[in-house]
């Protein structure tokens, strides 16, 4: 699967928090750091706004996570094989490439 994604890792800049644009989220290049995604004000409270931030910015290593995840409960299918109905491996198979922004 190709990288679909900015690199990370990514931050959330709380201190670049302005009361127009909310709270950046950015990744370092070989150039600095490049805006990724924002996490507006108007919306939400600033602990709110906080913890968006804290969990978009967290998507990189999530993503790895859940790839490593997602290779190992595919192996446990191949595994289990001979265990698992038809029905229940296709729904396996259907879940893993939805997560992985697949389609069968």
């Amino acid at each position: 699967m190709t990288q679909k994604h900015t690199l990370g890792p990514w931050t959330a800049d709380f201190e670049g928090e302005d009361d127009f644009d909310g709270i950046p989220i950015t990744a370092k290049d070989r150039d600095g750091y490049v805006p990724v995604a924002n996490v507006p004000v108007y919306y939400a409270d600033r602990p709110e706004r906080e913890a968006n931030a804290r969990l978009i910015a967290s998507a990189p290593e999530l993503k790895e996570q859940r790839d490593e995840l997602l290779d190992a409960l595919e192996l446990t299918i191949v595994d289990c094989a001979d265990l698992l109905p038809d029905f229940h491996k296709a729904q396996i198979r259907a879940a893993i490439a939805k997560a992985k922004g697949e389609t069968l």
